[in-house]
């Protein structure tokens, strides 16, 4: 298949392309039926061209009669021709939209018989031919509202008898009989037909009583767990009904809402598990309750002007500010009727119900129904629905909530006397997350209360949200960089443009906005490491920002999120440095101590980071060290950080293996930080903490350890301090010797991150110990892992160590250690050990240009390795070396990577080699050489 004819291929066009080509589909659909590859092909190629333009439907307008005609002009032919005729009209139709292209089907009066006869020829249970019945019931859609006398039609079926001749309508109305019982797409079709139908005035009061019964009984008859025929039924005459209440006259409705509703309230589907079924019958409901009231244009609603910001800028601000106030005069109320309260109570219900889809019905419901009611009946509408945002009704009732005030704000419903209320509301809702066991509930919440601000933008005059200004704003910026959830922070962000360019009051608006933009926000570490910063440059957004971390993301459930927090809290330091040292370093040490688990983590992560920020502060402001920025109470209380989590035995357990990396990184910042701890006891309890995180299983723990090794030994083994350098090389030489390959590992990574200056004197000691830890011996054969980390741990020492060609070996690298060196690096390039996480040879390509071109060398042999197993090992973890150490081929690596993963190393040797020689050109490796001069070839060691 070629580029143009991708499927997934997608862009803006400015025009339909594509009609050459649709023309010549056209033209050759009659040809191609008889060669079904053929027929495949031609069709595929028309769903690729029509569905790239999903986005764009309406670019097709110009062409789409054209198309409709040609497309029609088939009907006439066999029945496989027009089988594939409609199936290529359902594309166009899927594609624009059936309201659109029912408008431009053919409908005269001489249609309407033909169309008829050709629905009644087919096979309902057809699975295949669905296409064709859903689009000759939409074609009959059009043409059955039109007006002409449909008695002109009775009798006129073909090839029937006399006696056998059936009533026109009646004929309709059995078809639509039919098709609502179906389980495909023409159930909709049909339900659609129906509607329109029955909104004759010849037959909608002469028919549609009769067959509304019908759909009652149907409804009536319906099980709460009915089998799938019966529920299939059931929703075909529920969205029939609801689709009759639409489009039919009210008068003709009037008669049949009180028993529909009766009905429905007994019937009880709310508990239904079908999720179709609630939100049909929520739908049926409001359109009942919409028929009992009269229409009407309520005096009292807000109306702020028209939608279009052009036509609003043509409008004078005395002619617009009057525009906008509710008419005092408000007309009399009319009298509701007593089914309205039931009406509303079922939609003040739905908006908690379980799913998405019924709640937004619900809400669409609750905004149509009262804009028919009295100004007291709307107010207590909003009353209600403001009594949902209560933490014991949970996030369902939160999120319709939301979106029944997002509807009546855009309906100018919503009054601005209310907006005191309402504002808080959202507020919350903006910041709602609640967690539930492993998973949290509140994102639909926060993305609906974007929404409602986003209305708010579009409902109000900017005078009248004047006084709520500053709180939306720094709310919609805190949710557009703070929230864990892309479509939230995208979300705010567009209510945030929206506001911007309505209102036009937001502080700095234009200035944030061009950098916090809606493709911005989408990657969650640079909207909380960069556009935060950013942001907080505006003296108006700095405190709530700050604060806002502090109260909410650094408790967070995710513990990623309060990682996220603790870095942002950092940066944003400098932004307000009094505010930060009086208010939130306090709160942060006392919550190092909280029962909360992710309390006590957020707040150690933060402490550490507020810390390092604010001596970086003091070293530029008055104040040159950040003891006496700080004071000597928090300099007390961040000595006792560590000792109250040891006392209270917090570090223990599955809590501890959370906590312990949080407090690797405190002492990782106050060491940074240069704290004046140097001579106090609490340097060895930090010291024994971090020896035992380096001996820690869990390898994050160990991870964390290690990254804070070096900082803690440069700031605090020195000659002023507690600590004694050669005790603590000494340690961590002796506890390699050890029967635990995890505690090898980790303190052979120690040595790996010691600072420079405490190599003097070790250096021969250090690289003799960790050769000889990287040797493969029988006590220890398959610890793969520590033996890789004693190489990396000497790839980290050397490039910090001098080269001499005779000096002193404990202090320079001399010719010698060298020559062991080398000797050590070649001796590692013969162990294939394998453990669970891979092949310690793979790893070896990133410890230089010799080592690379061995390890990858000896790689490629593997590849041709008479067992299949081991060729298809050695391939798959190459693909994983290359894709991790990237950088190490990075002109060839686009290339090798398709040619290792499109390979199939099952396949004979023989047919392999060419690829395999291939593979060792890109990476510029030899070419394996035969076996049997490989031991001649190979490079000897170094003595």
């Amino acid at each position: 298949m070629e580029d143009d004819e991708l499927p997934c291929k997608g862009c803006i066009y400015e025009e339909f392309k594509e009609m050459g080509e649709v023309r010549d589909l056209l033209a050759k659909l009659p040809t191609v039926l008889d060669d079904f590859c053929c027929q495949e092909r031609s069709f595929e190629r028309w769903s690729c061209i029509f569905n790239q333009y999903q986005e764009q439907p309406h670019l097709i307008d110009p062409h789409l009669e054209e198309v409709i005609a040609t497309l029609l002009g088939y009907v006439h032919g066999d029945a496989r021709l027009l089988q594939e005729a409609f199936k290529y009209l359902y594309v166009v139709t899927k594609m624009r939209g059936f309201k659109v292209l029912v408008r431009k089907l053919p409908h005269e009066v001489s249609d309407a018989e033909q169309v008829l006869c050709l629905l009644e020829e087919q096979d309902p249970a057809e699975l295949e031919t669905w296409t064709t019945k859903y689009m000759l019931l939409l074609w009959l859609s059009i043409i059955c509202i039109v007006p002409f006398d449909l008695t002109k039609f009775d009798g006129c079926v073909r090839g029937a008898e006399p006696s056998a001749r059936a009533p026109f309508a009646d004929r309709i109305t059995r078809q639509i009989k039919i098709y609502l019982s179906v389980g495909d797409k023409s159930q909709d079709a049909a339900a659609y037909l129906a509607a329109k139908f029955f909104s004759r005035p010849d037959t909608r009061m002469s028919s549609l009583p009769g067959f509304a019964t019908h759909l009652l009984e149907v409804i009536r008859r319906s099980e709460q767990n009915a089998m799938a025929i019966q529920e299939r039924t059931l929703l075909g005459a529920i969205s029939t009904l609801a689709l009759i209440f639409k489009h039919c006259e009210r008068d003709a409705l009037l008669v049949l809402a009180d028993e529909t509703l009766a009905l429905l309230l007994e019937k009880d589907m709310s508990v239904s598990s079908n999720i179709l079924v609630r939100k049909l019958r929520i739908k049926l409901i409001q359109r009942v309750g919409l028929t009992l009231l009269r229409p009407r244009v309520v005096t009292w609603r807000y109306e702020r002007g028209s939608r279009s910001l052009q036509d609003n800028l043509r409008v004078e601000p005395q002619q617009k500010a009057a525009a906008c106030q509710p008419d005092a005069a408000e007309a009399p109320d009319e009298a509701v009727p007593d089914h309205v309260e039931d009406v509303l109570e079922e939609l003040l219900t739905a908006l908690s119900d379980k799913d998405t889809d019924v709640r937004w019905s619900a809400a669409k419901g609750v905004g149509r129904i009262t804009g028919r009611l009295s100004k007291a009946l709307a107010d207590d509408v909003v009353q209600h629905i403001l009594e949902l945002f209560t933490y014991a009704m949970g996030d369902t009732a939160w999120h319709g909530g939301c979106l029944a005030l997002a509807e009546l704000s855009r309906r100018g419903l919503l009054l601005p006397e209310r907006l005191d209320a309402v504002i808080p509301v959202v507020l919350r809702s903006l910041v709602y997350d609640e967690k539930h066991g492993n998973l949290s509930a509140g994102q639909q919440v926060r993305d609906a209360a974007c929404y409602v601000c986003w209305a708010f933008a579009r409902a109000f005059e900017p005078h009248i949200l004047q006084p709520f200004v500053a709180q939306i704003a720094r709310a919609l910026l805190i949710t557009a960089v703070f929230d864990r959830e892309v479509n939230c922070r995208r979300a705010a962000s567009a209510a945030f443009q929206e506001h911007v360019g309505r209102q036009g009051t937001f502080p700095h608006g234009i200035e944030i906005l061009t950098t916090v933009d809606y493709f911005a926000v989408g990657n969650r570490n640079h909207a909380y490491l960069h556009l935060s910063v950013f942001i907080a440059a505006f003296e108006e957004y700095d405190t709530a920002l700050i604060d806002h971390l502090v109260a909410c993301k650094l408790t967070h459930w995710d513990a990623d999120i309060r990682q996220l927090a603790a870095s942002a809290l950092h940066r944003l330091t400098a932004r307000s440095p009094r505010h930060v040292l009086q208010t939130v370093l306090p709160e942060l040490l006392r919550r190092t101590t909280a029962t909360d688990l992710g309390s006590r983590h957020g707040a150690l992560l933060a402490c550490g980071e507020v810390v390092h920020a604010l001596s970086l502060v003091a070293v530029g402001g008055e104040r040159g060290s950040i003891g006496d920025l700080l004071g000597d109470d928090t300099l007390n209380q961040l000595k006792d950080v560590v000792r109250k989590l040891e006392e209270a035995k917090l570090l223990k357990g599955v809590g501890g293996e959370l906590l312990r990396p949080a407090v690797c990184c405190l002492i990782d910042k106050l060491s940074q930080s240069h704290l004046p701890f140097h001579r106090d006891p609490v340097i060895v309890l930090w010291q024994a903490l971090l020896d035992e995180c380096i001996a820690h299983t869990a390898d994050s723990v160990q991870t964390a350890a290690i990254r804070a090794l070096p900082a803690f030994l440069d700031e605090f083994c020195c000659q002023d301090s507690v600590l004694d350098r050669g005790r603590v090389v000494d340690s961590f030489l002796a506890r390699l010797d050890t029967a635990s390959p995890h505690i090898r590992c980790g303190f052979a990574a120690a040595l790996g991150c010691l600072p420079s200056g405490m190599l003097q004197g070790h250096v021969d000691r250090l690289l003799s110990t960790l050769l000889q830890y990287s040797r493969v011996s029988d006590k220890d054969k398959t610890w793969a892992d520590a033996r890789r980390a004693a190489l990396l741990a000497i790839h980290s020492l050397c490039p910090r160590v001098a080269f001499q060609l005779e000096g002193d070996p404990s202090v320079v690298l001399t010719r010698q250690s060298v020559h062991e060196l080398f000797g050590g690096l070649l001796a590692a390039m013969d162990d294939y050990t394998v453990d669970s996480r891979g092949d310690l040879l793979c790893d070896l390509i990133n410890l230089g240009d010799k080592a690379r071109v061995k390890s990858l060398g000896l790689l490629s042999v593997l590849l041709c390795h008479k067992y299949p197993k081991v060729r298809r090992t050695a391939g798959s973890k190459l693909y994983e070396a290359l894709i991790t150490y990237d950088h190490v081929l990075p002109d060839d690596v686009d290339r090798i990577l398709p040619l290792l993963s499109d390979t199939n190393w099952d396949d004979p040797v023989a047919s392999l080699v060419p690829v395999r020689n291939e593979l060792c050109d890109l990476m510029a490796v030899p070419r394996p050489l035969a076996k049997r001069s490989v031991a001649a070839a190979r490079p000897a060691v170094l003595p």
